[in-house]
C-alpha cells in the first residue's frame, strides 16, 4: 500500500491543555437534559438569518437562504436569557408531523420548552482571538441536534459557527416554511456539495466584513488564521472538501463521515481528523441484526481502507481515531437527549458524558495543534491512557 501508517494504540487520562478540557462534571447529566458546558468561558449564542445575493433558490423564487447559529464564549458577568434548544418552535411541529426519526412524541415535544446552557444574542468576549471553527449536521439532521458539542467548543474558546444547509437537513425558513433533504431538485452529491462549500464560503466573506450582521459580533475576535471545518456524517465529509475548496480553511474534522465520492480524484490539502465510531456488539446481538459476526469484522477491518485511501492523498500530517463503544450518533446529542437512535441498533455504548468528554477532547486538541507541525506530530500523545481510543497516524 502506498499510505504510511503508525499505529499509535494509547491507554487514557485526560491531557491538560491550555484550551482546558471537558471535565468530568458533564459525566451525570441525565437523559432528557443537555450536560453543562464544562470549559472555562461562559457561552452565549445567536441566530443569524442571511441571504448570498450571487446565488438564486429557484424552488422559494429568492435569494439563498443561509441559515447559521453562532456558539462563542462570553464574560464571566453575562446575564440575560437562555436560548431555547429549538430557537424555531415550527422545527418541532415539523419532526412531530413527520415523526422523525421515530423518535418517542414525548421526547420531541419536550424539545417545545427544553433550553440550552448559552445566552441567547449575548457579547462576545472581548479578550483576544479565539479560532473559527464551522459545523455542518449530518443529512437529514438539524443543527440543534449538536448543540452539546458546540457548547463544549464554546466554553472552551472556540467560535462555533453552525450552518443548517438548505436541503442536506430539516430546517425553517424565515417565512415558517420547513425545509428538507427529500426537496432539493437535484439529488447528485457535487450539486449539493457545491452548494454547502459556497454556503461556508458566504460566511466567512460575511464575518470577514466588520460592518456585516455577523461581522459586527465577531469580526474583532475571530482568528482568521485559525479556520476549521468539521462536521458530523456528510457534514463531516463537507468539512474534509472545505480547506480544497477555500485556503482560507486551515483544517479539517470529520466526525463519522461516509464514502468521500465528494472528493474523489482530489488531494487533501490541510491537517485532517477523522474520528470514527466502534460499536461495541455481542456475537448475538450482530445475529439479531442479521449480521454474520466473522463477515462483520472482516468487513469493519476493509472499511478502514477508505479512510486511509482518502488521508493518504493528504499533503499534512493527519488521524484517524477510533472511539471504542460508539454508534453513528454518538456524535450529537443523542446521548442525552434522544437515546433510542443509538440503542435501536444494539450494543453496548460509553456514558454519555464520557463520549462528549472524549470527542470534545479530541477536537479541541486538533484545533490547538493543527497550526503546528510540531504540535499536530504530537497530538496523539494527549490521549496516552485513554484506552476507550485507538489512533492511526498517517503521513
Amino acid at each position: 500500500m502506498r499510505f504510511s501508517i503508525k499505529l499509535l494504540l494509547y491507554l487514557a487520562v485526560m491531557y491538560i491543555s491550555t484550551w482546558q478540557n471537558v471535565h468530568a462534571q458533564t459525566i451525570n447529566t441525565p437523559v432528557g437534559k443537555l450536560p453543562h458546558p464544562a470549559g472555562p468561558f461562559v457561552v452565549g449564542t445567536k441566530v443569524f438569518y442571511m441571504k448570498d445575493p450571487k446565488r438564486t433558490d429557484t424552488l422559494q423564487h429568492s435569494k439563498w437562504d443561509v441559515i447559521v447559529q453562532a456558539w462563542y464564549p462570553c464574560s464571566a458577568r453575562t446575564k440575560g436569557i437562555k436560548m431555547d434548544y429549538a430557537p424555531d418552535k415550527r422545527l418541532v411541529d415539523y419532526f412531530l408531523k413527520n415523526h422523525y426519526y421515530d423518535i418517542d412524541s414525548t421526547i420531541l415535544k419536550s424539545f417545545y420548552t427544553l433550553k440550552t446552557n448559552s445566552y441567547k444574542n449575548a457579547a462576545i468576549l472581548n479578550q483576544g482571538k479565539f479560532p473559527v471553527l464551522f459545523f455542518s449536521p449530518g443529512f437529514g439532521t438539524t443543527r440543534i441536534f449538536y448543540t452539546s458539542i458546540c457548547e463544549a467548543l464554546a466554553s472552551n474558546g472556540i467560535i462555533v459557527l453552525e450552518i443548517d444547509h438548505l436541503y442536506e437537513g430539516a430546517t425553517i425558513l424565515p417565512n415558517g416554511k420547513a425545509i428538507d433533504n427529500s426537496m432539493y431538485p437535484d439529488t447528485t452529491n457535487a450539486s449539493l456539495s457545491m452548494q454547502c462549500v459556497r454556503d461556508i464560503q458566504f460566511v466567512i466573506d460575511e464575518v470577514e466584513r466588520p460592518l456585516s450582521a455577523i461581522g459586527k459580533l465577531f469580526y474583532k475576535n475571530a482568528d482568521f488564521n485559525n479556520i476549521g471545518a468539521s462536521g458530523h456524517s456528510y457534514g463531516g465529509n463537507l468539512a474534509i472538501e472545505m480547506p480544497i475548496k477555500d485556503k482560507r480553511v486551515k483544517y479539517s474534522i470529520n466526525l463519522d463521515g461516509g464514502d468521500f465520492s465528494n472528493i474523489a480524484g482530489m488531494k487533501l490539502t490541510a491537517p485532517t481528523l477523522i474520528v470514527r465510531e466502534r460499536p461495541n456488539y455481542t456475537d448475538d446481538e450482530l445475529r439479531k441484526k442479521g449480521r454474520d459476526p466473522v463477515k462483520w469484522k472482516a468487513d469493519s477491518t476493509k472499511s478502514l481502507l477508505v479512510y486511509f485511501d482518502a488521508l493518504n492523498t493528504s499533503e499534512k500530517t493527519s488521524y484517524l481515531v477510533k472511539v471504542n463503544q460508539t454508534g453513528h450518533f454518538s456524535f450529537s446529542d443523542a446521548l442525552y437527549l434522544m437515546p433510542s437512535m443509538l440503542t435501536h441498533f444494539l450494543g453496548t455504548y460509553l456514558t454519555p458524558g464520557r463520549n462528549l468528554q472524549l470527542v470534545s477532547n479530541l477536537m479541541l486538541t486538533f484545533i490547538q495543534s493543527a497550526t503546528s507541525k510540531e504540535k499536530l506530530n504530537n497530538f496523539g500523545h494527549h490521549f496516552a491512557q485513554d484506552k476507550e481510543l485507538t489512533f492511526y497516524k498517517v503521513h
